[in-house]
């Protein structure tokens, strides 16, 4: 887990009051509200071990002082170890001076063996040495590397610093710049109304097919219902000449005038519809236009004034550090950084290394059997001892306190960043969000966040005061985008449709061609008889062939018929029989012709009866195929139409009552994706990031453990040396009385 170096965040709390109070309209107040936080001194009651925990005890002074306790009696415990170790070095020698602990002049002279023990030890000694050095000047090393790495690493972020405060300077401009691309972004917006009117061309489609079935129809059967009405005009013409009662032309029913209406009242509503969806792409562009000069009018007062500010306060702050922080400066700082480190790192050898070089005077001792030169080591360990115990002393209390910095100093800071930015907030028009949050998000910043999420959150819209603005410019869009509503066209369609429909075409006229029927097979029931027609009468014309046949029964022996009469020849006969057999021919063709003429005359009528009743039942078939086919077509596209237009204008006006705030979220939208995009570009947080995970890294994950590491180490020679101490005195007194020296020891040396 990332843990923020608390210097760094105190540092950056710094810029972040600085950079709030230049922000605020109210300055001085600002300030005067951030003093309002009261720091006290209470009862030091205890030792705690670790930073204070909550606000209260963050600002109570006397949870400090406990914890510096800690700190305290942690740092002298080697101090004290270490004079516990002088002291007792100190009291050995002098009651070794008296003659004590080993302290008298041998009775015997020293042997090699005598040295064995002492000399194993002072190699044990001498080991622990080497290895604790090793240690030491590794971890130096490694410390070392850590700390150029840091210089680098603030190198690096003095540097991308700069260039964020210049890109700081150039926020209004680029918000300006981005912010102009909005109303272009606004298209999709604004032709989802024509989605809206998306039942139009579903209108569109049913009127055109309904036109095409009734064009069909038109062209198809209407000629053929024509054609019925004429044949039966002319022969209702032939038997008006012999019959009354007949029915007139008017009774037979015709729906052609129907169809061709609504075939023009087809074409009125498709073209309705047509100027409709015209009238929402017009009042689009014209919506577009209005919000396009609307958002160039308000959006630049609205963005651009927010940062003006800003950028004079900052260029102000930048030429006053420039003098401190130029590229000069820090070439030098870094110079001089670089040197000093060379020298710790120097020293860090050197003294580490000493603590082996003090022990070749022990060996050189041993084997020149100068005594003097071990009593040098005993000395210079003694003083050495001290040096190392004061490194101890320093760097594990530094351990223990950057440790706590580490893990508890980002939730300490960020409570009292808590209460700096409630205050901070409350004088400026620009809302910081909670100081924890902020934290969490520098430390984890990554490639694609910026500080202004950083420091606003999320919402930093609503945090810079824009969405409250946006919100006024986006309400005052109703007036313009309430000629969107079409609702007349809408109306106008749905009127015409319905004029279109089954009212205007009646094809139920059973009970009207029932009536022709009736009226033509009334007047004509006379045509089930040839009498009175051509002045034919049955009987009579019976009774002339009965007379006939009798004449010619008695006088030729034989009878005729209508069709052999003709055969007869009276002139065979005598006379007067001759002539009255003529008479009788002559009165039978004279009856053949009536019935000839009658028959003729029925037939012609007859016909034109069949031809009637046959185009009536053409009519009734031409009717029944409207009433199945073009009607049930007519008065389903009403319906859908109804249907249609009835959510069309429902969903229009839904979407102009939504639309400021549907703009407002649209607008909010882009606007958080352009301001992302040139805060990212502007004023990006990673290298901010990536520095604190390079601080993480190096301090608090590796000087830190360096720190403890090399302490302790600093502690264990510290205590190697006072070991050694008592071991190389002992030492001494072995070789200075030593057998091969050839001294009696009873000899003062």
């Amino acid at each position: 887990m990332i843990r923020p170096p608390t210097l760094l965040f105190i540092l950056f709390f710094t810029i972040l009051v600085a950079i709030g109070c230049l922000i605020s309209s109210q300055p001085v107040e600002a300030q005067l509200q951030l003093n309002n936080i009261t720091f006290k001194i209470g009862e030091v009651k205890t030792v705690r071990t670790t930073w204070p925990s909550t606000m209260d005890e963050v600002l109570d002074g006397a949870k400090w002082i406990e914890y510096a306790i800690f700190i305290g009696i942690i740092a002298i415990i080697p101090l004290i170890i270490g004079l516990f170790g002088y002291f007792s070095l100190t009291l050995f020698c002098c009651f070794r001076c008296c003659g004590l602990c080993g302290g008298n002049k041998p009775k015997e002279i020293y042997t090699t063996k005598d040295l064995i023990i002492p000399t194993i030890v002072v190699l044990l000694v001498y080991g622990g040495f080497v290895a604790l050095a090793g240690v030491g000047i590794g971890f130096s090393a490694q410390a070392s590397s850590d700390v150029r790495t840091m210089i680098t690493a603030t190198l690096k972020f003095m540097s991308s610093t700069n260039n964020t405060i210049m890109g700081i300077a150039n926020i209004g401009e680029a918000i300006t710049s981005k912010f102009a691309q909005v109303p272009d972004k606004l298209t999709p917006l604004l032709d989802q109304a024509v989605q809206q009117t998306t039942p139009l061309d579903t209108i569109s489609s049913l009127i055109a097919t309904t036109r095409n079935q009734f064009s069909q129809f038109n062209s198809a059967i209407v000629p053929d219902i024509s054609l019925r009405i004429s044949n039966i005009n002319s022969n209702l013409s032939v038997l008006q000449s012999q019959f009354s009662g007949l029915p007139t032309l008017s009774e037979v029913p015709d729906i052609s005038p129907a169809v061709s209406t609504s075939l023009t009242d087809l074409d009125t509503a498709q073209t309705t519809v047509s100027n409709a969806k015209s009238t929402v792409t017009s009042s689009i562009q014209n919506v577009k236009s209005v919000i396009n000069s609307t958002l160039v009018d308000n959006l630049t007062p609205i963005i651009g004034p927010t940062f003006t500010g800003v950028k004079s306060q900052i260029m102000t702050i930048q030429a006053q550090i420039s003098p401190y922080l130029n590229d000069k400066i820090i070439e030098q700082a870094t110079q001089y950084t670089s040197i000093a480190e060379n020298v710790r790192i120097a020293l860090s050898v050197v003294f580490f290394a000493w603590c082996c070089i003090i022990y070749i005077f022990v060996f050189l001792g041993l084997i020149f059997r100068k005594s003097f030169l071990i009593q040098t080591t005993s000395w210079l360990a003694f003083i050495t001892a001290w040096i190392f115990y004061i490194f101890a002393f320093v760097q594990i209390p530094l351990y223990l306190i950057i440790t706590d910095a580490c893990t508890k100093g980002p939730k300490t800071l960020g409570m009292l960043g808590d209460g700096l930015l409630d205050q901070i907030n409350a004088a400026s028009s620009i809302k910081f969000q909670n100081a924890s949050l902020m934290i969490k998000g520098i430390a984890t910043c990554a490639k694609n966040n910026s500080l202004v999420t950083v420091l606003l959150g999320n919402d930093y819209l609503k945090g810079l005061g824009i969405e409250n603005s946006l919100s006024g410019v986006t309400g005052s869009f109703s007036s313009s985008i309430s000629s969107m509503n079409i609702s007349s066209y809408t109306s106008s369609v749905d009127a015409v449709i319905a004029s279109a429909n089954t009212g205007s075409i009646k094809t139920d006229h059973t009970s009207s061609l029932a009536s022709v029927r009736t009226k033509l097979l009334s007047a004509t029931n006379t045509l089930s008889s040839l009498d009175g027609f051509q002045g034919f009468n049955t009987s009579t014309y019976n009774q002339a062939l009965t007379d006939f046949n009798a004449f010619t029964q008695q006088h030729a022996g034989r009878t005729y018929t209508y069709d052999n009469f003709e055969s007869f020849d009276p002139s065979s006969l005598s006379s007067p029989y001759n002539t009255q057999g003529q008479n009788l021919k002559d009165a039978l063709s004279t009856q053949k012709n009536k019935y000839t003429a009658a028959l003729a005359d029925v037939t012609k009528f007859n016909n034109s009866v069949k031809a009637i009743n046959s185009n009536l039942d053409g009519l009734q078939q031409d009717f029944s195929l409207a009433s199945n086919g073009i009607v049930p077509s007519l008065t389903s596209l009403a319906q859908n139409v109804a249907i249609q237009i009835q959510t069309m204008t429902s969903n229009i006006q839904t979407y102009i009552h939504n639309f400021p705030n549907t703009a407002l979220t649209f607008i909010m939208s882009l606007a958080d994706q352009l301001i992302n995009e040139f805060a990212v570009e502007y004023v990006p947080c990673e290298f901010i990031g990536s520095f604190i995970t390079t601080v993480d890294n190096s301090v608090c994950k590796g000087l830190n453990f360096q720190l403890v590491v090399t302490g302790a180490v600093c502690f264990g020679i510290g205590v190697l040396m006072h070991l050694g101490g008592f071991v190389t005195i002992v030492l001494a007194k072995r070789i200075r009385y030593q057998g091969s020296k050839r001294i009696n020891p009873s000899v003062q040396d």
